[in-house]
Protein backbone atom coordinates (compact mmCIF):
# COMPACT_ATOMS: atom_id res chain seq x y z
CA UNK A 1 0.00 0.00 0.00
CA UNK A 2 2.84 2.44 0.61
CA UNK A 3 4.38 2.28 -3.22
CA UNK A 4 0.41 3.64 -4.08
CA UNK A 5 0.07 7.18 -5.84
CA UNK A 6 -2.38 8.67 -3.49
CA UNK A 7 -4.93 10.99 -5.39
CA UNK A 8 -5.97 14.37 -3.70
CA UNK A 9 -8.16 17.20 -5.01
CA UNK A 10 -7.75 20.75 -3.43
CA UNK A 11 -11.11 22.88 -3.41
CA UNK A 12 -10.18 26.18 -3.07
CA UNK A 13 -10.95 29.96 -4.69
CA UNK A 14 -7.38 30.98 -3.78
CA UNK A 15 -4.52 30.21 -6.12
CA UNK A 16 -1.81 30.43 -3.58
CA UNK A 17 -3.46 28.08 -1.17
CA UNK A 18 -3.22 25.77 -4.19
CA UNK A 19 0.59 26.11 -4.15
CA UNK A 20 0.79 25.62 -0.22
CA UNK A 21 -0.68 22.64 -0.65
CA UNK A 22 1.88 21.53 -3.12
CA UNK A 23 4.72 23.00 -1.43
CA UNK A 24 3.57 20.56 1.49
CA UNK A 25 2.55 17.30 0.18
CA UNK A 26 5.35 17.18 -3.54
CA UNK A 27 8.67 18.15 -3.92
CA UNK A 28 7.21 20.09 -6.80
CA UNK A 29 5.73 22.54 -4.44
CA UNK A 30 9.08 23.54 -2.74
CA UNK A 31 12.16 25.89 -4.18
CA UNK A 32 14.84 25.63 -2.11
CA UNK A 33 16.61 28.33 -3.27
CA UNK A 34 14.25 30.73 -2.04
CA UNK A 35 13.54 28.94 1.49
CA UNK A 36 17.58 29.20 1.78
CA UNK A 37 17.75 32.51 1.52
CA UNK A 38 15.12 33.43 3.57
CA UNK A 39 17.00 31.16 6.05
CA UNK A 40 19.99 33.13 5.65
CA UNK A 41 17.99 37.17 6.10
CA UNK A 42 16.00 36.18 8.74
CA UNK A 43 17.47 33.78 10.51
CA UNK A 44 16.43 29.92 12.48
CA UNK A 45 15.48 26.64 10.84
CA UNK A 46 12.96 27.95 8.20
CA UNK A 47 14.14 25.12 5.46
CA UNK A 48 11.15 22.75 5.34
CA UNK A 49 12.71 19.55 5.77
CA UNK A 50 11.81 16.92 2.53
CA UNK A 51 8.34 14.62 2.34
CA UNK A 52 9.79 10.95 3.07
CA UNK A 53 5.86 10.08 3.31
CA UNK A 54 3.79 8.15 0.83
CA UNK A 55 3.77 10.28 -2.73
CA UNK A 56 0.81 12.33 -3.64
CA UNK A 57 -1.01 13.13 -6.77
CA UNK A 58 -3.02 16.31 -6.40
CA UNK A 59 -5.91 18.33 -8.44
CA UNK A 60 -7.06 21.58 -8.03
CA UNK A 61 -10.21 23.20 -8.43
CA UNK A 62 -11.27 27.06 -7.92
CA UNK A 63 -15.16 26.38 -6.84
CA UNK A 64 -17.15 23.65 -5.14
CA UNK A 65 -19.06 22.66 -8.57
CA UNK A 66 -15.29 22.47 -10.50
CA UNK A 67 -14.50 20.64 -7.76
CA UNK A 68 -17.81 18.15 -7.65
CA UNK A 69 -17.30 17.60 -11.66
CA UNK A 70 -13.47 16.36 -11.34
CA UNK A 71 -14.52 13.94 -8.40
CA UNK A 72 -17.15 12.73 -10.68
CA UNK A 73 -14.53 12.45 -13.76
CA UNK A 74 -12.08 10.42 -11.38
CA UNK A 75 -14.71 7.39 -10.35
CA UNK A 76 -15.68 7.49 -13.88
CA UNK A 77 -12.66 6.74 -15.17
CA UNK A 78 -12.00 4.21 -11.93
CA UNK A 79 -9.31 6.84 -10.29
CA UNK A 80 -10.85 7.85 -7.67
CA UNK A 81 -9.40 10.54 -4.95
CA UNK A 82 -9.08 9.53 -1.76
CA UNK A 83 -8.75 13.12 0.25
CA UNK A 84 -10.23 16.37 -0.95
CA UNK A 85 -9.06 19.83 0.94
CA UNK A 86 -12.47 21.89 1.04
CA UNK A 87 -11.98 25.59 1.95
CA UNK A 88 -15.01 26.95 3.80
CA UNK A 89 -15.62 30.19 1.85
CA UNK A 90 -15.21 30.07 -1.72
CA UNK A 91 -17.16 33.00 -3.42
CA UNK A 92 -19.32 33.52 -5.85
CA UNK A 93 -20.41 29.74 -5.83
CA UNK A 94 -21.28 27.31 -3.24
CA UNK A 95 -19.47 27.15 0.26
CA UNK A 96 -17.57 24.54 1.70
CA UNK A 97 -20.71 22.89 3.71
CA UNK A 98 -22.56 22.63 0.71
CA UNK A 99 -19.48 21.09 -1.72
CA UNK A 100 -19.25 18.74 0.96
CA UNK A 101 -23.00 17.76 1.14
CA UNK A 102 -22.53 17.20 -2.64
CA UNK A 103 -19.43 15.37 -2.63
CA UNK A 104 -21.56 13.22 -0.31
CA UNK A 105 -23.60 12.47 -2.66
CA UNK A 106 -21.86 10.93 -5.07
CA UNK A 107 -18.57 9.51 -3.66
CA UNK A 108 -19.78 8.79 -0.07
CA UNK A 109 -16.57 7.19 0.95
CA UNK A 110 -14.21 10.09 0.04
CA UNK A 111 -12.14 11.67 3.11
CA UNK A 112 -13.01 15.06 3.31
CA UNK A 113 -11.06 17.75 5.09
CA UNK A 114 -12.86 21.29 6.01
CA UNK A 115 -10.62 24.54 6.18
CA UNK A 116 -12.20 27.23 8.00
CA UNK A 117 -11.13 30.23 10.21
CA UNK A 118 -15.14 29.89 11.87
CA UNK A 119 -16.13 33.26 10.31
CA UNK A 120 -18.65 32.06 8.72
CA UNK A 121 -20.39 28.98 10.88
CA UNK A 122 -19.90 27.89 14.46
CA UNK A 123 -19.10 24.56 15.36
CA UNK A 124 -22.60 24.23 16.41
CA UNK A 125 -24.40 25.07 12.98
CA UNK A 126 -21.82 22.47 10.82
CA UNK A 127 -22.20 20.02 13.94
CA UNK A 128 -26.82 20.78 13.22
CA UNK A 129 -26.03 20.86 9.38
CA UNK A 130 -23.83 17.81 8.69
CA UNK A 131 -24.87 15.98 11.52
CA UNK A 132 -22.20 12.59 12.51
CA UNK A 133 -19.46 12.61 9.80
CA UNK A 134 -17.29 9.56 10.34
CA UNK A 135 -15.22 10.92 6.95
CA UNK A 136 -14.89 14.52 7.66
CA UNK A 137 -12.45 16.47 9.85
CA UNK A 138 -12.54 20.26 10.59
CA UNK A 139 -9.03 21.94 9.27
CA UNK A 140 -8.32 25.13 11.37
CA UNK A 141 -6.68 28.37 9.40
CA UNK A 142 -3.62 28.86 9.67
CA UNK A 143 -2.86 25.24 9.37
CA UNK A 144 0.55 23.90 10.13
CA UNK A 145 2.35 22.45 7.21
CA UNK A 146 3.47 19.09 9.35
CA UNK A 147 -0.25 19.16 10.46
CA UNK A 148 -1.77 18.90 6.87
CA UNK A 149 0.94 16.36 5.82
CA UNK A 150 -0.03 14.10 8.57
CA UNK A 151 -3.31 14.29 8.29
CA UNK A 152 -2.96 13.92 4.34
CA UNK A 153 -1.15 10.11 5.26
CA UNK A 154 -3.48 9.43 7.66
CA UNK A 155 -6.66 10.07 5.99
CA UNK A 156 -5.69 8.47 2.50
CA UNK A 157 -4.64 5.80 4.02
CA UNK A 158 -7.93 5.30 5.99
CA UNK A 159 -9.44 5.37 2.74
CA UNK A 160 -6.93 2.12 1.36
CA UNK A 161 -8.01 0.62 4.57
CA UNK A 162 -11.47 0.86 4.19
CA UNK A 163 -11.70 -0.20 0.78
CA UNK A 164 -9.32 -3.56 1.47
CA UNK A 165 -11.92 -3.64 4.43
CA UNK A 166 -15.25 -3.29 2.14
CA UNK A 167 -13.26 -5.69 -0.56
CA UNK A 168 -12.67 -8.48 2.47
CA UNK A 169 -16.28 -7.89 3.79
CA UNK A 170 -18.00 -8.02 0.03
CA UNK A 171 -15.68 -11.46 -0.08
CA UNK A 172 -17.01 -12.95 3.05
CA UNK A 173 -20.42 -12.03 2.34
CA UNK A 174 -20.29 -13.68 -0.96
CA UNK A 175 -18.22 -16.42 0.77
CA UNK A 176 -21.01 -16.74 3.32
CA UNK A 177 -23.55 -16.13 0.36
CA UNK A 178 -22.36 -19.24 -1.80
CA UNK A 179 -22.21 -21.30 1.83
CA UNK A 180 -25.51 -20.47 2.25
CA UNK A 181 -26.24 -21.64 -1.06
CA UNK A 182 -24.09 -24.73 -1.09
CA UNK A 183 -26.26 -25.34 2.75
CA UNK A 184 -29.45 -24.98 1.23
CA UNK A 185 -28.80 -27.38 -1.38
CA UNK A 186 -27.74 -29.67 0.85
CA UNK A 187 -30.39 -29.21 3.13
CA UNK A 188 -32.70 -29.50 -0.03
CA UNK A 189 -31.03 -33.22 -1.35
CA UNK A 190 -30.92 -34.10 2.09
CA UNK A 191 -35.04 -33.37 2.54
CA UNK A 192 -35.40 -35.19 -1.11
CA UNK A 193 -33.64 -38.14 0.30
CA UNK A 194 -35.14 -38.11 2.89
CA UNK A 195 -38.18 -38.33 1.07
CA UNK A 196 -36.80 -41.02 -1.14
CA UNK A 197 -36.16 -43.25 1.73
CA UNK A 198 -39.34 -42.55 3.43
CA UNK A 199 -41.09 -43.72 -0.12
CA UNK A 200 -38.62 -46.94 -0.63
CA UNK A 201 -39.35 -47.98 3.30
CA UNK A 202 -43.02 -47.54 2.31
CA UNK A 203 -42.43 -49.54 -0.90
CA UNK A 204 -40.92 -51.99 1.34
CA UNK A 205 -43.84 -52.26 3.53
CA UNK A 206 -45.93 -52.59 1.07
CA UNK A 207 -44.08 -55.73 -0.98
CA UNK A 208 -43.46 -56.95 2.37
CA UNK A 209 -47.22 -57.10 2.81
CA UNK A 210 -48.27 -58.11 -0.36
CA UNK A 211 -45.72 -60.83 0.09
CA UNK A 212 -47.71 -62.55 2.81
CA UNK A 213 -50.82 -61.71 1.07
CA UNK A 214 -49.51 -63.37 -1.94
CA UNK A 215 -48.64 -66.12 0.58
CA UNK A 216 -51.45 -66.77 2.65
CA UNK A 217 -53.69 -66.39 -0.82
CA UNK A 218 -51.58 -69.29 -2.53
CA UNK A 219 -51.78 -71.41 0.45
CA UNK A 220 -56.10 -70.83 0.12
CA UNK A 221 -55.91 -71.52 -2.94
CA UNK A 222 -53.52 -74.96 -2.55
CA UNK A 223 -55.79 -76.11 -0.38
CA UNK A 224 -59.24 -75.37 -2.14
CA UNK A 225 -57.64 -76.71 -5.19
CA UNK A 226 -56.91 -80.24 -3.62
CA UNK A 227 -60.77 -79.66 -2.31
CA UNK A 228 -61.96 -78.95 -5.94
CA UNK A 229 -60.16 -81.74 -6.97
CA UNK A 230 -61.82 -84.33 -4.86
CA UNK A 231 -65.02 -83.01 -6.12
CA UNK A 232 -63.83 -82.46 -9.79
CA UNK A 233 -63.18 -86.15 -9.34
CA UNK A 234 -66.16 -87.65 -8.14
CA UNK A 235 -68.15 -86.03 -10.85
CA UNK A 236 -66.06 -87.47 -13.62
CA UNK A 237 -66.46 -90.71 -12.05
CA UNK A 238 -70.54 -90.11 -11.62
CA UNK A 239 -70.78 -89.46 -15.08
CA UNK A 240 -68.67 -92.32 -16.47
CA UNK A 241 -71.08 -94.66 -14.59
CA UNK A 242 -74.35 -92.77 -15.70
CA UNK A 243 -73.54 -91.59 -19.02
CA UNK A 244 -77.15 -91.89 -20.33
CA UNK A 245 -79.02 -90.44 -17.47
CA UNK A 246 -79.71 -86.70 -18.32
CA UNK A 247 -80.72 -85.28 -15.35
CA UNK A 248 -77.60 -86.96 -13.51
CA UNK A 249 -75.73 -85.69 -16.47
CA UNK A 250 -77.54 -82.20 -16.30
CA UNK A 251 -76.63 -81.80 -12.27
CA UNK A 252 -72.65 -82.73 -13.34
CA UNK A 253 -72.79 -79.84 -15.66
CA UNK A 254 -74.08 -77.40 -12.86
CA UNK A 255 -71.65 -79.23 -10.64
CA UNK A 256 -68.51 -78.82 -13.27
CA UNK A 257 -69.23 -75.02 -13.91
CA UNK A 258 -69.67 -74.18 -10.29
CA UNK A 259 -66.19 -76.41 -9.67
CA UNK A 260 -64.45 -74.53 -12.66
CA UNK A 261 -65.83 -71.49 -11.26
CA UNK A 262 -63.82 -71.70 -8.13
CA UNK A 263 -61.22 -73.07 -9.90
CA UNK A 264 -60.67 -69.40 -12.09
CA UNK A 265 -61.22 -67.81 -8.64
CA UNK A 266 -58.30 -70.09 -7.52
CA UNK A 267 -55.92 -69.52 -10.53
CA UNK A 268 -56.79 -65.71 -9.49
CA UNK A 269 -55.11 -66.00 -6.02
CA UNK A 270 -52.27 -67.96 -7.47
CA UNK A 271 -51.88 -65.85 -10.06
CA UNK A 272 -51.64 -63.19 -7.96
CA UNK A 273 -49.12 -64.98 -5.82
CA UNK A 274 -46.67 -66.35 -8.38
CA UNK A 275 -44.69 -62.95 -8.07
CA UNK A 276 -42.99 -63.72 -11.33
CA UNK A 277 -43.08 -67.50 -12.42
CA UNK A 278 -44.53 -68.14 -15.16
CA UNK A 279 -43.49 -70.70 -18.51
CA UNK A 280 -42.82 -68.13 -21.04
CA UNK A 281 -43.82 -68.82 -24.91
CA UNK A 282 -43.90 -66.98 -28.25
CA UNK A 283 -47.51 -66.16 -28.67
CA UNK A 284 -49.77 -64.16 -30.90
CA UNK A 285 -51.32 -61.88 -28.89
CA UNK A 286 -54.61 -61.24 -31.33
CA UNK A 287 -55.00 -64.80 -31.34
CA UNK A 288 -55.00 -64.65 -27.05
CA UNK A 289 -57.53 -61.89 -27.46
CA UNK A 290 -59.68 -63.51 -29.82
CA UNK A 291 -60.31 -66.50 -27.76
CA UNK A 292 -61.23 -64.66 -24.54
CA UNK A 293 -63.93 -62.20 -26.85
CA UNK A 294 -65.62 -65.34 -28.58
CA UNK A 295 -66.53 -66.65 -24.51
CA UNK A 296 -67.40 -63.22 -23.48
CA UNK A 297 -69.82 -62.90 -26.47
CA UNK A 298 -71.84 -65.83 -25.31
CA UNK A 299 -71.77 -64.66 -21.92
CA UNK A 300 -72.52 -61.40 -21.51
CA UNK A 301 -75.29 -60.51 -23.90
CA UNK A 302 -76.24 -56.64 -22.71
CA UNK A 303 -72.63 -55.22 -23.42
CA UNK A 304 -72.07 -54.38 -27.57
CA UNK A 305 -68.05 -55.33 -27.82
CA UNK A 306 -65.94 -53.57 -30.68
CA UNK A 307 -63.04 -54.89 -31.22
CA UNK A 308 -60.42 -53.43 -33.41
CA UNK A 309 -57.26 -55.85 -33.46
CA UNK A 310 -53.99 -54.26 -35.49
CA UNK A 311 -53.35 -56.80 -38.31
CA UNK A 312 -49.53 -58.49 -38.94
CA UNK A 313 -49.55 -57.70 -34.93
CA UNK A 314 -45.88 -58.71 -33.62
CA UNK A 315 -45.70 -61.43 -30.96
CA UNK A 316 -45.01 -61.24 -27.33
CA UNK A 317 -43.06 -63.74 -24.94
CA UNK A 318 -45.50 -64.83 -21.83
CA UNK A 319 -47.50 -67.18 -20.04
CA UNK A 320 -50.54 -67.97 -22.01
CA UNK A 321 -52.45 -69.14 -19.03
CA UNK A 322 -51.60 -65.51 -17.07
CA UNK A 323 -52.31 -63.25 -20.25
CA UNK A 324 -55.70 -65.28 -20.89
CA UNK A 325 -56.61 -64.26 -17.29
CA UNK A 326 -55.32 -60.64 -17.65
CA UNK A 327 -57.66 -60.33 -21.18
CA UNK A 328 -60.13 -61.59 -19.01
CA UNK A 329 -60.26 -60.07 -15.83
CA UNK A 330 -59.82 -56.62 -17.55
CA UNK A 331 -63.14 -57.15 -19.72
CA UNK A 332 -64.90 -58.78 -16.73
CA UNK A 333 -63.73 -55.46 -14.80
CA UNK A 334 -65.24 -53.39 -17.51
CA UNK A 335 -68.82 -55.77 -17.52
CA UNK A 336 -69.07 -54.82 -14.28
CA UNK A 337 -68.37 -50.76 -14.62
CA UNK A 338 -71.79 -51.37 -16.71
CA UNK A 339 -74.37 -52.99 -15.05
CA UNK A 340 -76.92 -51.71 -17.32
CA UNK A 341 -74.88 -52.50 -20.72
CA UNK A 342 -73.14 -49.91 -22.57
CA UNK A 343 -70.34 -50.55 -25.09
CA UNK A 344 -66.27 -52.05 -24.64
CA UNK A 345 -63.32 -51.85 -27.37
CA UNK A 346 -60.92 -53.87 -27.39
CA UNK A 347 -57.55 -52.08 -30.05
CA UNK A 348 -54.82 -53.41 -30.17
CA UNK A 349 -51.19 -51.84 -31.70
CA UNK A 350 -47.73 -51.70 -31.53
CA UNK A 351 -46.20 -48.66 -30.07
CA UNK A 352 -42.34 -47.70 -29.42
CA UNK A 353 -41.46 -46.35 -26.63
CA UNK A 354 -38.82 -44.02 -25.91
CA UNK A 355 -37.02 -43.56 -22.87
CA UNK A 356 -39.27 -40.90 -21.35
CA UNK A 357 -42.34 -42.84 -22.01
CA UNK A 358 -40.73 -46.39 -20.95
CA UNK A 359 -39.24 -44.65 -17.49
CA UNK A 360 -42.77 -43.33 -16.85
CA UNK A 361 -44.38 -46.70 -17.53
CA UNK A 362 -41.56 -48.45 -15.87
CA UNK A 363 -40.39 -50.59 -18.54
CA UNK A 364 -37.39 -50.87 -20.92
CA UNK A 365 -37.82 -48.56 -24.49
CA UNK A 366 -38.62 -50.16 -27.84
CA UNK A 367 -40.85 -51.30 -29.20
CA UNK A 368 -44.30 -52.76 -27.41
CA UNK A 369 -47.72 -54.47 -27.97
CA UNK A 370 -50.65 -52.61 -26.53
CA UNK A 371 -53.69 -53.65 -25.42
CA UNK A 372 -56.55 -51.08 -24.46
CA UNK A 373 -59.64 -52.27 -23.01
CA UNK A 374 -62.63 -48.99 -22.62
CA UNK A 375 -65.76 -49.15 -21.10
CA UNK A 376 -68.88 -46.28 -21.20
CA UNK A 377 -69.12 -47.35 -17.53
CA UNK A 378 -69.36 -44.96 -14.31
CA UNK A 379 -65.73 -44.13 -14.10
CA UNK A 380 -63.11 -44.28 -11.54
CA UNK A 381 -62.89 -41.69 -8.94
CA UNK A 382 -59.63 -39.52 -8.90
CA UNK A 383 -59.20 -40.52 -5.11
CA UNK A 384 -59.37 -44.26 -5.53
CA UNK A 385 -57.02 -44.65 -8.95
CA UNK A 386 -53.79 -45.46 -6.78
CA UNK A 387 -55.59 -48.57 -4.85
CA UNK A 388 -57.50 -50.04 -7.34
CA UNK A 389 -54.58 -52.61 -8.38
CA UNK A 390 -54.68 -53.67 -4.31
CA UNK A 391 -55.43 -57.02 -3.11
CA UNK A 392 -59.13 -57.15 -2.04
CA UNK A 393 -59.28 -53.76 -2.79
CA UNK A 394 -63.36 -53.37 -4.13
CA UNK A 395 -65.87 -50.93 -4.85
CA UNK A 396 -68.46 -53.20 -5.24
CA UNK A 397 -70.99 -54.24 -2.54
CA UNK A 398 -69.90 -56.89 0.09
CA UNK A 399 -70.02 -60.48 -1.42
CA UNK A 400 -70.35 -59.11 -4.50
CA UNK A 401 -66.75 -58.85 -6.05
CA UNK A 402 -63.48 -60.78 -4.54
CA UNK A 403 -61.48 -57.34 -5.57
CA UNK A 404 -58.42 -59.72 -6.71
CA UNK A 405 -59.32 -58.98 -10.79
CA UNK A 406 -57.16 -55.55 -11.19
CA UNK A 407 -54.80 -57.03 -8.49
CA UNK A 408 -54.15 -59.76 -10.61
CA UNK A 409 -54.15 -57.89 -13.50
CA UNK A 410 -51.25 -55.46 -12.25
CA UNK A 411 -49.35 -58.65 -10.77
CA UNK A 412 -48.97 -60.87 -14.60
CA UNK A 413 -48.25 -57.95 -16.37
CA UNK A 414 -45.32 -56.55 -13.78
CA UNK A 415 -44.68 -60.49 -14.37
CA UNK A 416 -44.39 -59.85 -17.61
CA UNK A 417 -41.65 -56.51 -17.22
CA UNK A 418 -44.75 -54.87 -18.62
CA UNK A 419 -46.36 -51.87 -18.11
CA UNK A 420 -50.08 -50.79 -17.28
CA UNK A 421 -51.95 -47.23 -17.08
CA UNK A 422 -55.71 -46.33 -16.15
CA UNK A 423 -57.25 -43.23 -17.81
CA UNK A 424 -60.62 -42.40 -16.05
CA UNK A 425 -62.80 -39.94 -15.22
CA UNK A 426 -66.11 -40.54 -13.01
CA UNK A 427 -69.41 -40.69 -15.44
CA UNK A 428 -67.18 -40.86 -18.69
CA UNK A 429 -65.35 -44.71 -18.56
CA UNK A 430 -62.49 -45.85 -18.18
CA UNK A 431 -59.32 -46.82 -20.46
CA UNK A 432 -56.83 -49.74 -19.13
CA UNK A 433 -53.80 -49.86 -21.53
CA UNK A 434 -51.71 -52.72 -21.02
CA UNK A 435 -47.73 -52.38 -22.51
CA UNK A 436 -45.88 -55.39 -23.31
CA UNK A 437 -42.98 -55.84 -25.21
CA UNK A 438 -42.63 -57.03 -28.68
CA UNK A 439 -40.63 -59.94 -30.16
CA UNK A 440 -39.50 -60.26 -33.50
CA UNK A 441 -40.11 -63.77 -33.49
CA UNK A 442 -42.89 -66.27 -34.85
CA UNK A 443 -45.53 -67.31 -32.32
CA UNK A 444 -44.88 -71.55 -31.21
CA UNK A 445 -47.81 -71.38 -28.44
CA UNK A 446 -50.80 -73.43 -30.02
CA UNK A 447 -54.13 -73.23 -28.81
CA UNK A 448 -56.10 -76.38 -27.05
CA UNK A 449 -57.47 -78.20 -29.47
CA UNK A 450 -60.79 -80.07 -29.37
CA UNK A 451 -62.18 -82.58 -26.45
CA UNK A 452 -60.79 -85.82 -26.98
CA UNK A 453 -62.37 -88.99 -25.87
CA UNK A 454 -61.04 -90.93 -22.66
CA UNK A 455 -57.63 -93.47 -23.08
CA UNK A 456 -57.25 -96.12 -21.56
CA UNK A 457 -54.27 -98.40 -20.17
CA UNK A 458 -53.32 -100.54 -18.15
CA UNK A 459 -50.16 -99.82 -16.96
CA UNK A 460 -49.19 -99.87 -13.31
CA UNK A 461 -48.69 -96.44 -11.58
CA UNK A 462 -48.01 -94.99 -8.15
CA UNK A 463 -49.94 -92.66 -6.67
CA UNK A 464 -47.93 -90.40 -4.21
CA UNK A 465 -50.35 -87.44 -2.19
CA UNK A 466 -49.94 -87.30 1.69
CA UNK A 467 -54.09 -86.48 1.53
CA UNK A 468 -56.46 -88.93 2.06
CA UNK A 469 -59.18 -87.72 -0.22
CA UNK A 470 -56.81 -86.94 -3.21
CA UNK A 471 -55.81 -90.78 -2.65
CA UNK A 472 -59.07 -92.44 -2.73
CA UNK A 473 -60.63 -90.58 -6.13
CA UNK A 474 -57.41 -90.94 -7.67
CA UNK A 475 -57.42 -94.37 -7.02
CA UNK A 476 -60.88 -94.70 -8.63
CA UNK A 477 -59.89 -92.53 -11.49
CA UNK A 478 -56.62 -94.96 -12.45
CA UNK A 479 -58.79 -97.48 -11.92
CA UNK A 480 -61.89 -96.33 -14.35
CA UNK A 481 -59.42 -95.80 -16.93
CA UNK A 482 -57.86 -99.24 -16.40
CA UNK A 483 -54.62 -98.89 -14.99
CA UNK A 484 -53.18 -100.91 -12.10
CA UNK A 485 -52.81 -98.51 -8.98
CA UNK A 486 -50.30 -98.57 -6.15
CA UNK A 487 -50.71 -95.58 -3.68
CA UNK A 488 -48.31 -94.29 -1.01
CA UNK A 489 -49.38 -91.68 1.69
CA UNK A 490 -45.70 -89.46 1.53
CA UNK A 491 -42.24 -89.36 0.04
CA UNK A 492 -40.68 -92.01 2.42
CA UNK A 493 -43.44 -94.77 1.74
CA UNK A 494 -43.11 -94.16 -2.18
CA UNK A 495 -39.16 -94.75 -1.83
CA UNK A 496 -40.13 -97.83 0.14
CA UNK A 497 -42.80 -99.34 -2.26
CA UNK A 498 -40.32 -98.33 -5.18
CA UNK A 499 -37.34 -100.29 -4.22
CA UNK A 500 -40.05 -103.19 -3.85
CA UNK A 501 -41.43 -102.84 -6.75
CA UNK A 502 -39.10 -101.59 -9.35
CA UNK A 503 -39.73 -103.77 -12.09
CA UNK A 504 -43.63 -103.43 -11.64
CA UNK A 505 -44.17 -99.43 -11.24
CA UNK A 506 -44.36 -98.16 -15.04
CA UNK A 507 -44.87 -94.90 -14.08
CA UNK A 508 -45.27 -92.42 -10.62
CA UNK A 509 -48.57 -89.50 -10.14
CA UNK A 510 -46.15 -87.35 -7.45
CA UNK A 511 -47.76 -84.34 -5.09
CA UNK A 512 -45.36 -81.90 -4.99
CA UNK A 513 -46.59 -80.54 -1.67
CA UNK A 514 -46.11 -83.02 1.55
CA UNK A 515 -44.75 -82.70 4.78
CA UNK A 516 -41.48 -84.37 6.10
CA UNK A 517 -40.28 -85.37 2.53
CA UNK A 518 -41.62 -82.69 -0.24
CA UNK A 519 -42.38 -83.72 -4.01
CA UNK A 520 -39.23 -82.50 -5.09
CA UNK A 521 -36.90 -84.33 -2.49
CA UNK A 522 -39.11 -87.46 -3.54
CA UNK A 523 -38.75 -87.18 -7.39
CA UNK A 524 -34.37 -86.79 -6.60
CA UNK A 525 -34.69 -90.32 -4.54
CA UNK A 526 -36.77 -92.12 -7.17
CA UNK A 527 -34.52 -90.87 -10.20
CA UNK A 528 -31.76 -92.49 -8.06
CA UNK A 529 -33.66 -95.33 -7.25
CA UNK A 530 -34.98 -95.87 -10.82
CA UNK A 531 -34.37 -92.95 -12.93
CA UNK A 532 -36.52 -94.91 -16.17
CA UNK A 533 -39.62 -94.62 -14.32
CA UNK A 534 -41.38 -91.53 -15.85
CA UNK A 535 -43.04 -88.94 -12.72
CA UNK A 536 -45.87 -86.75 -13.65
CA UNK A 537 -46.23 -83.90 -10.82
CA UNK A 538 -49.40 -83.20 -9.19
CA UNK A 539 -49.92 -79.87 -7.33
CA UNK A 540 -52.44 -78.01 -6.26
CA UNK A 541 -50.52 -75.00 -7.07
CA UNK A 542 -49.69 -73.74 -10.53
CA UNK A 543 -46.79 -74.32 -12.62
CA UNK A 544 -43.90 -72.72 -10.52
CA UNK A 545 -40.26 -72.82 -9.91
CA UNK A 546 -40.38 -76.27 -8.24
CA UNK A 547 -42.19 -77.67 -10.88
CA UNK A 548 -39.85 -76.41 -13.49
CA UNK A 549 -36.77 -77.61 -11.86
CA UNK A 550 -38.64 -81.06 -11.74
CA UNK A 551 -39.61 -80.85 -15.17
CA UNK A 552 -36.11 -79.23 -16.26
CA UNK A 553 -34.49 -82.53 -14.55
CA UNK A 554 -36.65 -85.06 -15.75
CA UNK A 555 -40.06 -84.87 -14.99
CA UNK A 556 -42.35 -85.89 -17.70
CA UNK A 557 -45.47 -84.11 -17.31
CA UNK A 558 -47.95 -81.94 -14.57
CA UNK A 559 -51.43 -82.54 -13.49
CA UNK A 560 -52.48 -79.21 -11.07
CA UNK A 561 -55.52 -80.34 -9.62
CA UNK A 562 -58.32 -79.45 -9.87
CA UNK A 563 -58.37 -82.10 -12.68
CA UNK A 564 -61.14 -84.11 -14.68
CA UNK A 565 -60.83 -87.74 -16.51
CA UNK A 566 -60.09 -86.66 -19.54
CA UNK A 567 -57.19 -84.70 -18.16
CA UNK A 568 -56.07 -86.95 -16.60
CA UNK A 569 -56.03 -89.75 -19.03
CA UNK A 570 -54.98 -87.31 -21.98
CA UNK A 571 -51.95 -86.98 -19.76
CA UNK A 572 -51.14 -90.24 -19.04
CA UNK A 573 -51.63 -91.56 -22.50
CA UNK A 574 -49.08 -88.81 -23.67
CA UNK A 575 -46.34 -89.70 -20.92
CA UNK A 576 -46.91 -93.69 -21.12
CA UNK A 577 -46.49 -93.21 -25.22
CA UNK A 578 -43.20 -91.10 -25.13
CA UNK A 579 -41.91 -93.94 -22.33
CA UNK A 580 -43.64 -97.03 -23.18
CA UNK A 581 -43.10 -100.05 -20.10
CA UNK A 582 -39.86 -101.79 -20.57
CA UNK A 583 -40.44 -105.58 -21.43
CA UNK A 584 -39.35 -106.73 -18.09
CA UNK A 585 -42.03 -104.85 -16.20
CA UNK A 586 -44.02 -107.51 -14.80
CA UNK A 587 -48.10 -106.30 -14.41
CA UNK A 588 -49.48 -107.05 -10.76
CA UNK A 589 -52.88 -105.76 -10.27
CA UNK A 590 -52.41 -104.20 -6.52
CA UNK A 591 -54.97 -103.72 -4.37
CA UNK A 592 -55.80 -100.10 -2.71
CA UNK A 593 -53.50 -98.54 -0.28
Amino acid sequence: MDTDIRRIIVIDDNPDVHQDYATILTAKGTNVEIEALEQELFGGDRLQPPWHGPQFELEFAHQGQQGVAKIKQALSLKTPFQLAFVDMRMPPGWDGLKTFLEIRKIDPRLQTVLCTAYSDYTWEEIHHKLGFCENLLILKKPFDSLEVAQMASTLTHKWFLSRQAKIKRDELENLVDERTRALRDSNAHLRQEIKARKELEEQLVRVQKLEAIGTLAAGVAHDFNNLLHGIQGRCSLIRLTAPEDKTIGKHLDQAEDNIRNAASLTDRLLGYARSGKHRSKVLDFNRLVEQNLETLNRTCKQIRIDQQLAPNLASICGDRFQLDQMIANLCVNAFQAMPGGGDLKIVTGLQNLDPKEACALGVAPGPHVVLKVSDTGHGIAPEIQDKIFDPFFTTRPRGRGTGLGLASVHRIVKNHRGGIRVDSCPGQGATFTVYLSAVDQPATEKTAGPACELHRGNACILLVDDEQPIIEVGYEMLKALGYQVLTADGGHQAIDICRQRTNTIELVILDLIMPDMGGEETFVKLRQICPWIPVVVSSGYSRDAKTQRILDNGGRGFLQKPFDLQSLSRTLDEVLRLDPPSCEFTAHVSSHG
